[in-house]
């Protein structure tokens, strides 16, 4: 961990996780060993709900959206399913696409186990399983068809995995990047951005960063050099890889 890092962490008011659960361990691994289809149905699902970064580089929660989880979940049985059929080249194609959906299925309910563990509401997560199964049935189609049938039929019926009662609710962006660029020494907030990438391991949460850096100087609204960086680790499992840059 570099000087920069280290003196980051120290005054985070995030609480360090040390250790990592069964359930967590197999979903990064797996994750990483399939070349990160979760974050790939993230990128997917923001392409299709037309969501971009601002001139601060914050993007619209995909939840804002009345479909938005249940297309991620939809997304996401269909981006793993997908992947598990890629590993498999060597087998003929029917037994790749059921491996493909068993897989991806069965990688969902670890992932909502880990989510009911962690004091998610149950139905919130059967929502998210059965939004997932459909998914991974549309894997047997080209991804545009995919598209097509969630966007005609299945969100018509799809669950909207979001239960109003829930205990756990969606941060303020906006709050958690002041937060965050308060801790950023130098930071100015009419020359400088910080973007964001959240995931389940560290190299997903470089990866969707980078994503939504290549957005963000695609659109011409910062610079590609990186000023600071720093990765961190929390309770959940989950992890954040924070980048500064300058704004254009």
């Amino acid at each position: 961990m570099n000087s920069f890092s280290k003196k980051f962490v120290n005054k985070s008011p995030f609480k360090q996780r040390n250790q990592s659960t069964i359930l967590s361990d197999i979903e990064h691994k797996s994750e990483e060993f399939l070349n990160f289809p979760q974050e790939k149905a993230r990128e997917r699902t923001d392409n299709e709900l037309g969501i971009k970064p601002d001139k601060d580089g914050l993007m619209e929660e995909q939840n804002s959206f009345p479909d938005g989880d249940a297309r991620r979940h939809y997304n996401a049985g269909d981006e793993t399913s997908r992947a598990i059929q890629d590993k498999l080249k060597y087998f003929g194609p029917v037994t790749k696409r059921v491996a493909g959906i068993v897989g991806s299925n069965v990688g969902g309910l670890i992932h909502e186990a880990q989510n009911i563990k962690e004091g998610r509401p149950v139905r919130e997560s059967v929502e998210d399983a059965v939004n997932n199964f459909a998914g991974s049935l549309s894997s047997v189609f080209s991804r545009k068809t995919s598209k097509k049938l969630f966007d005609k039929f299945y969100k018509k019926i799809a669950p909207d995995g979001k239960v109003k009662d829930s205990p756990i609710k969606q941060k303020d962006r906006k709050k958690e990047y002041e937060e965050l660029s308060e801790r950023f020494d130098g930071f100015n907030k009419d020359k400088d951005t910080l973007i964001i990438g959240r995931s389940n391991s560290p190299r997903g949460a470089t990866f969707q960063n980078n994503l939504s850096k290549n957005m963000g100087v695609q659109s011409g609204k910062m610079k590609n050099r990186v000023k600071n960086s720093v990765m961190l680790k929390f309770d959940d499992g989950g992890f954040k890889y924070i980048t500064q840059h300058s704004k254009r």
